[in-house]
């Protein structure tokens, strides 16, 4: 007569099949079709998403669109390769690289649980006559390379509650009213604990004179002070823009003051038709 299993091999049965069927279920969703998943992902679990892909290539995990549009802001190819560690911090978490004529970018970007968005490793260059969303946000005609390198970028529903790094304007130029060149203009950057994000504003010895700090808050109030002049009195072009501004001082120098709040940018990166029923 076989004596029966005893309860530790039973155990170790049921420990196997449960192991058998979870890396089953993880074979399925690694491997699944980047359109099928995108479809689902369209139709049924976020429709007003404001990302929408074209030719879709790849897995869920890893695969490529070309082209695609984020905001209104078109690609010609985006890439990702999901990080699947990062679900046991509570993340999902991704490489994503895209390109755009001569503009291109890379980051790792992740979305919590709660609906933060965190980014590290960000490093783009892109250029602006290109740049459709920046335009709708401040509509100048601007012109030269934007040049991003941050270490980290955090963003909530409020505001921006991490930033480090720098963000550069070569070749500064806008077009509206006039075309006026400034030169290259640098922004740095920091964290600065509880009380938000700071950003200052510098030129690098170009026509454009400037010099400004940007405070934002952690509930998404924003200050922006800032001093402008043009380098040479004698560049009608720049000054007559300037003036434009504000009033110049008897130094020549325009100040600036401007109080906001981020969520009046909201609407910018909606799709168009979502926007316009919301107003």
């Amino acid at each position: 007569m076989r004596a029966s299993s005893s309860p530790v091999v039973r155990m170790r049965k049921w420990q196997v099949a449960v192991l058998a069927v979870v890396l089953y279920l993880i074979f399925l969703v690694v491997t699944i079709p980047a359109s099928l998943a995108y479809g689902v992902l369209k139709k049924k679990l976020a429709p007003e998403t404001p990302l929408q892909l074209g030719s879709v290539s790849g897995t869920l995990w890893s695969g490529r669109a070309a082209p695609a549009v984020l905001g209104g802001q078109r690609m010609d190819s985006l890439s990702w390769s999901v990080q699947p560690l990062s679900l046991l911090i509570g993340r999902v978490q991704a490489q994503v690289e895209f390109r755009y004529g001569d503009s291109y970018g890379k980051a790792v970007v992740a979305r919590g649980f709660t609906g933060r968005i965190y980014a590290k490793d960000i490093e783009a260059r892109i250029d602006l006559k290109r740049m459709r969303l920046l335009a709708q946000v401040l509509p100048l005609g601007m012109e030269g390379a934007l040049l991003l390198n941050l270490k980290t970028l955090g963003i909530d529903r409020r505001s921006i509650f991490d930033a480090e790094g720098v963000l550069a304007w070569d070749s500064a130029i806008i077009t509206v009213p006039m075309r006026t060149e400034f030169g290259n203009l640098r922004v740095t950057i920091n964290t600065t604990g509880d009380d938000g994000v700071k950003a200052t504003l510098a030129d690098g010895g170009g026509p454009l004179q400037a010099e400004g700090l940007l405070n934002i808050t952690r509930e998404g109030n924003y200050k922006f002070t800032g001093m402008f002049a043009a380098r040479d009195p004698n560049q009608r072009m720049l000054v007559q823009g300037l003036q434009m501004l504000g009033r110049q001082g008897a130094d020549g120098k325009v100040s600036i003051v401007n109080n906001g709040s981020l969520s009046q940018l909201s609407g910018y990166f909606e799709k168009p038709e979502v926007a316009a029923a919301t107003k």
